[in-house]
């Protein structure tokens, strides 16, 4: 992507993940291949996507399938849509306990409300190809290097997890 065009776009595509009103997450259905479409609090973590699978899903065994992950605001007409990868995390993967300690914080739930609503299957998802959305008028395709270089400016540090 040129520079100018990212330098445009980067202030949105972080503020947009500080400010989710909501995201969706879609997937092959386990009895008839039509999609299963999930609301899914997600946190980003070191250029993943990190989402809970409901319990209650009939969504496919989601083990190294692609899908379709979208972000979006109330307040604005910006939308980050990404073809992704999915990969499910075990309990005993190190990035596990991660990613579920930040989905807890970013969610402001106690360890016991935790304990009570543990879905089944924390989802890691790798994006593979994005567009940015702003309106009708303009539509940017994005590279996950794109994605990191806007979430991470100059000092490549993580920036913390949007609230909401």
């Amino acid at each position: 992507m040129p520079e100018n065009i990212f330098q445009l776009i980067a202030p949105d595509i972080l503020n947009l993940h500080r400010q989710t009103a909501y995201s969706l997450l879609a997937l092959p259905s386990a009895d008839n291949g039509s999609a299963q479409i999930h609301h899914a609090a997600y946190v980003h973590l070191a250029g993943y996507y990190y989402v809970w699978l409901p319990e209650n899903s009939r969504s496919a065994n989601p083990e190294m399938q692609t899908g379709i992950f979208l972000i979006e605001t109330d307040n604005a007409p910006q939308r980050l849509s990404w073809i992704i990868q999915i990969r499910c995390l075990k309990t005993k993967d190190s990035l596990y306990q991660r990613a579920q300690a930040a989905l807890r914080h970013k969610l402001s739930y106690t360890r016991q409300q935790w304990r009570n609503m543990r879905p089944t299957r924390l989802l890691e998802l790798t994006p593979l190809q994005g567009r940015f959305s702003q309106g009708i008028e303009q539509d940017i395709a994005l590279s996950p290097a794109d994605l990191a270089k806007a979430l991470y400016p100059t000092n490549r540090q993580p920036i913390l997890e949007p609230a909401g």
